[in-house]
């Protein structure tokens, strides 16, 4: 399923704006074949979508397929699973049903009123509510796999300690590019919801995408020191969730002091005062210069003067040294950010 700020946009509008319905009543109808029936053959006029009311849940292949849009569908379980796929509904309500499937749907927004567990696949739903009737302790998430699609928001009516109570993982994820339509606090609340279990992973996408919603707006947001540094903190590592992107700026940074250093050309200092391996740096040659320009890469890459108190080598040109110096900084940063990717990894204390 392809998900850009293009595609999300549609969806939200569509989520948004009530259809006009035209409304069946599982009661009206003496058996369920009949009732799906009336549902095959879709509403009367062609200008409004079906509405179910009650709908019994052997009939819930009806919603598959894509082959109508359906406004508020109501499904009453018996406690076995519900497997959607390419169903397109506007708010979906399932009472009495403990596991819930769905692939390629788009559910405008769907309420369950039963602790149960969840499979979402490539699916997109504008909001997610947790649901804590009047006359019950609540009900929550039990289980939550959700591989690629959209999610608009997670409604949170339950306490936040007890909403998700199991496995909650999602892989591949896209949440809304912009807080027009739900706003920044949901972010924040999921986000402490999933802490309370302990699942910090999954709460770091809902962080990584809250500071992206926070960042100044307008051309004032230039002169911010904060919108520079979460474009850093976001390039460098994806807010702390990305392990390995750190990595491979690192390696990046190196490559590119080493062919500033090469092309500028380097200095030994002090030139008389080397021992062991340090004697090949002397030279024009080829190799002597790659060796003096991946010395300088290295060792300018030195927070708390691991390597060395003294640089050993040096470029000759002093615009390129302040260059090399910029990179420098950004080659700490890098590091920096990959510490901070380990502890939220492995929350570190």
């Amino acid at each position: 399923m392809k998900i850009n700020r293009k595609t999300t946009e549609c969806f939200e509008r569509w989520r948004e704006k009530p259809p006009s319905v035209e409304t069946i009543s599982a009661e009206d109808f003496s058996d369920d074949k009949a009732l799906g029936d009336e549902i095959t053959k879709g509403p009367k006029d062609p200008a409004t979508v079906l509405s179910i009311e009650g709908l019994p849940l052997g009939l819930q292949d009806l919603l598959s397929g894509k082959k109508q849009e359906f406004g508020l569908v109501e499904i009453l379980g018996d406690g076995r699973s519900i497997r959607l796929k390419r169903a397109k509904i506007w708010k979906l309500t399932v009472r009495n049903v403990g596991e819930l499937c769905f692939q390629d749907c788009e559910i405008g927004e769907i309420a369950v009123h039963q602790t149960a567990s969840y499979q979402v696949k490539d699916s997109k739903i504008g909001k997610f509510v947790v649901v804590k009737d009047t006359d019950t302790p609540g009900y929550h998430v039990q289980n939550l796999k959700w591989g690629g699609g959209y999610l608009g928001q997670f409604d949170l009516h339950q306490e936040k300690t007890s909403a998700f109570v199991g496995d909650v993982s999602f892989d591949g994820i896209t949440l809304p590019p912009t807080d027009r339509h739900h706003g920044v606090q949901w972010l924040r609340d999921t986000r402490e919801a999933l802490n309370a279990r302990s699942n910090f992973v999954a709460a770091g996408i809902f962080h990584a995408s809250e500071l992206k919603l926070t960042r100044p707006k307008g051309p004032a947001k230039f002169f911010s020191a904060y919108w520079w540094a979460s474009w850093g903190y976001e390039l460098g590592s994806e807010f702390g969730n990305s392990i390995g992107r750190p990595i491979w700026c690192l390696v990046a940074i190196l490559v590119a002091l080493v062919a500033l250093a090469y092309a500028a050309g380097t200095e030994v200092t002090p030139p008389d005062d080397l021992r062991g391996w340090q004697q090949h740096l002397k030279g024009n040659d080829y190799s002597a210069q790659l060796l003096r320009a991946s010395t300088y890469a290295v060792r300018s890459i030195n927070p708390l003067n691991f390597f060395a108190s003294q640089p050993l080598v040096v470029v000759s040109d002093t615009f390129w040294a302040v260059v090399g110096g910029v990179f420098s900084i950004m080659g700490v940063a890098t590091v920096a950010l990959f510490l901070l990717s380990l502890r939220r990894r492995f929350k570190l204390e």
